[in-house]
Parts: C-alpha cells; structure tokens; sequence
C-alpha cells in the first residue's frame, strides 16, 4: 500500500523487513527495488546515486531468484538507463 501510495520511504523500510523474514521470495525484492526507484526519483545527486544503487542490488536478487521473468530484466535495465548506466 505504501509503494501505491508513493510513500517510497516507508514502502523501502517495510519492503527491506520483509525481505529478512523471507529472502527466497522474488516479489518481495522486485517491490524493494521499486521502492528505491521511487525514492531515486525524489533525491538527486549523491542521495539519488545512493538510492540507485540499492534498486539496482535488489533487482540483481530477485533476477537471481527467478531469471525467467522478463518483467525483472526489463525494469533492471530501465534502472541502469536512469542511473546512465549504459
């Protein structure tokens, strides 16, 4: 509800407890990396590089727990692109 509601700090805290109580579950990261992409969103410089780079570690798990979904693969790219990570 807090992704959807756009509160991203709160969506990355939530997201990130979950991910220790669970961390086999794909969807969990995949939530967490959006939660920091919305959160790059809202920063710039250092703090958004910050943010960038936590999307891009929690993309990289959950592409590692199912590396059939293309859904991961293709927002780890849209990642990488906003960071010019090209």
């Amino acid at each position: 509800a807090a992704l959807q509601g756009q509160q991203f700090d709160q969506a990355v805290a939530s997201f990130t407890k979950a991910s220790e109580v669970d961390p086999k579950q794909h969807v969990i990261w995949a939530q967490l990396a959006e939660s920091h992409m919305g959160v790059a969103k809202t920063k710039t410089g250092a703090e958004q590089e910050q943010a960038l780079a936590k999307a891009y570690e929690a993309y990289t798990k959950a592409i590692e727990l199912k590396a059939d979904d293309p859904g991961y693969h293709n927002n780890y790219a849209l990642a990488l692109a906003r960071g010019k990570k090209f």
